[in-house]
């Protein structure tokens, strides 16, 4: 069973939201355009390579008014985990 001992906001966003924020704000970015950006490839060594990856959402997070619904979407999907966990449809790693 996995347990999320805190969760990091401008890390938990899926593309789809991320993709939606950006859109709001007048940014229009493809999908694979925006996985590029967002994505940590297994083979990433470097620290600095790895923070890079925050940087686009948590830019656009940094107006408070753009927060609450993305809030609510990582509640949601954490909610779902446990809710799919707690009946035996084993989607956490």
């Amino acid at each position: 069973m996995k347990i999320e001992l805190h969760c990091h906001l401008d890390g938990s966003l899926n593309l789809y939201s991320v993709q939606e924020m950006l859109r709001e704000q007048g940014e229009i970015y493809e999908l694979e355009e925006l996985k590029t950006q967002l994505e940590v490839l297994p083979e990433c060594t470097s620290l600095t390579e790895y923070l890079e990856k925050f940087s686009l959402p948590l830019n656009h997070l940094i107006n408070l008014l753009n927060i609450k619904p993305y809030i609510l979407h990582i509640i949601a999907s954490l909610y779902s985990s446990i809710t799919k966990d707690s009946f035996g449809d084993r989607t956490c790693a």
